[in-house]
């Protein structure tokens, strides 16, 4: 993401930095724009491929999180079964197989939640970051295709 910030930021200052040209317009070397957005392009994927290697990440983490959910789950249920054998203790066992397992559900949507939030988060960073790209692109558009424009208006004598 890092790199696609820094090339965004040294087309802007080509296009802030452009040298005079005739009638007082800015001249943009267009060969070095068009570089800098095949460089944009180039590490977008890179960073597309960044964010999906971390919601795959979150996604293990969730699938670990099950898994020991269930492996505590299964856990509270034979501890229970072996305080069955015993009825005074058997009013207690249920007890804690019950806290056990609401700490392990409580656990689960916890890591959850926090996956999803997680995911979210680096969603709208990436929406966010990809809609103002796309700002600046098409602002560099509309201001190329005005001074284009203007340009063979200058030309045609109109």
């Amino acid at each position: 993401m890092q790199d696609v910030m820094l090339l965004i930021e040294e087309l802007e200052n080509e296009l802030l930095d452009s040298r005079s040209g005739l009638f007082g317009k800015n001249r943009v070397d267009s060969n070095k724009c068009l570089q800098f957005l095949n460089d944009i392009k180039t590490a977008l994927p890179t960073n597309i491929r960044e964010a999906r290697q971390i919601v795959e990440t979150k996604h293990q983490q969730l699938e670990q999180a099950d898994i020991e959910s269930h492996r505590i789950i299964q856990a509270a249920q034979e501890r229970a079964e072996e305080l069955m054998s015993e009825s005074a203790v058997l009013k207690r066992a249920e007890a804690e197989a019950k806290a056990i397992r609401d700490e392990a559900v409580a656990y689960n949507e916890t890591m959850r939640a926090r996956a999803r939030e997680y995911v979210d988060a680096m969603f709208a960073d990436m929406e966010k970051f990809l809609l103002d790209t796309l700002a600046v692109i098409r602002n560099n558009r509309e201001e190329l295709n005005g001074s284009i424009i203007k340009g063979k208006k200058i030309i045609n004598g109109k």
